[in-house]
């Protein structure tokens, strides 16, 4: 899998994710209501987790850093609108919260708390722009 897949599969995952439960619930909630589903989405979902090893990230990162030279086109940041000012912008925390990703799992070992908790909100709000810019 190439990282415009690897980003791609994350956005899908999270959009199957909140769409299985209440979007309005706290993240707590929402954890517990996510390990309470069915063992077969259960079991796609850690499945989907799995594949998001560090070579994978890695390469999704520096797929992120393509991604921001992509939206500078040559230019600099100062020359970007504040649209595209706050893409640049959440495409570089999209990379920040992925490099953590084996700090947070070293701490718990939660894979699916990090993809809700760390990389799904900043995920959605980057991905309109960020499917843009992948192949």
């Amino acid at each position: 899998m190439n990282a415009d897949d690897t980003l791609k599969r994350m956005i899908r995952l999270g959009e199957e994710l909140y769409g299985a439960v209440d979007l309005e619930e706290e993240k707590d909630s929402l954890l517990e209501s996510l390990r309470g589903v069915g063992a077969e989405t259960r079991s796609r979902v850690e499945s989907a987790l799995d594949t998001f090893g560090e070579s994978a990230l890695d390469e999704a990162i520096n797929r992120l850093d393509r991604a921001q030279e992509q939206l500078l086109a040559g230019r600099s940041i100062g020359e970007l609108s504040d649209a595209e000012i706050t893409d640049y912008s959440e495409l570089g925390n999209l990379k920040v919260v992925l490099s953590a990703r084996r700090v947070r799992l070293a701490a718990d070992g939660d894979a699916l708390a990090w993809f809700i908790e760390d990389v799904w909100p900043v995920l959605r709000k980057v991905a309109p722009v960020l499917l843009t810019l992948l192949v």
